[in-house]
């Protein structure tokens, strides 16, 4: 069984950083609004 799980929320709130947590990979960061520009998968 597959689960898909969607991350949503204001900017710079810290999803991609518990995306790279929960996931263990490494999407880009930065400390400015809007630095994810594309869907990363997990």
């Amino acid at each position: 069984m597959m689960v898909l799980i969607g991350l949503i929320g204001k900017t710079n709130t810290g999803k991609t950083t518990f995306f790279n947590a929960a996931t263990l990979l490494n999407a880009e960061i930065a400390n400015y609004p809007f630095t994810t520009k594309e869907p990363e998968q997990g």
